[in-house]
């Protein structure tokens, strides 16, 4: 994310999980606010996995409500929400990406989180033509699995990357820290 956001300050994690991401963006010196439904993540988290919150702020309320009424402005939001293996359907509508697109700075960058069929092509293609309608460039990734053919359910993990601004033509990733 960082390959697109190099500038970056503030960021605003919707999902708190448990903790890491907000903790990693703490590290590199960025002003982090997590917003979380479920009260009881911030404990687990401190019980599981040693989160410190330090001067991570957090907001135990729904995302769609904390981005209608934002009145910040971040250089990075991540949007990695889950009821049971999906996506609220609230948090994938146009109106929601447009308030989150009101919470960014002008060269801020979307970064979503999420599980899809790779046998549902509708549904990915009206994802991705809610997104690139509200932001200006958009990046899809994806895991490429390998499915057996008579696999029922074929979910990946996926990513978009949006922003306002027009993003780098090419991307140069180091994954070589990654499991």
């Amino acid at each position: 994310l960082m390959t697109f956001a190099p500038q970056a300050k503030r960021a605003l994690v919707l999902g708190f999980g448990a903790g890491e991401l907000p903790r990693i963006f703490n590290e590199r010196g960025l002003e982090v606010s997590a917003v979380e439904i479920n009260p009881d993540t911030l404990s687990a988290a401190k019980e599981f996995f040693h989160f410190k919150q330090g001067e991570i702020k957090v907001f135990f309320e729904d995302a769609r409500t904390f981005v209608k009424n934002c009145d910040e402005s971040y250089d990075v939001i991540v949007l990695d929400l889950f009821h049971g293996d999906g996506m609220p359907e609230h948090i994938i509508t146009r109106e929601f990406f447009q308030d989150i697109n009101k919470c960014l700075s002008s060269d801020g960058v979307l970064l979503t989180n999420f599980f899809i069929s790779l046998g549902d092509k509708k549904a990915k293609m009206s994802l991705l033509a809610t997104v690139s309608s509200v932001f200006g460039s958009i990046y899809f990734f994806y895991d490429k699995l390998n499915f057996n053919k008579h696999d029922k359910i074929r979910f990946t993990s996926a990513q978009i990357v949006a922003s306002k601004t027009d993003l780098p033509m090419k991307i140069n990733f180091d994954l070589s820290n990654v499991p």
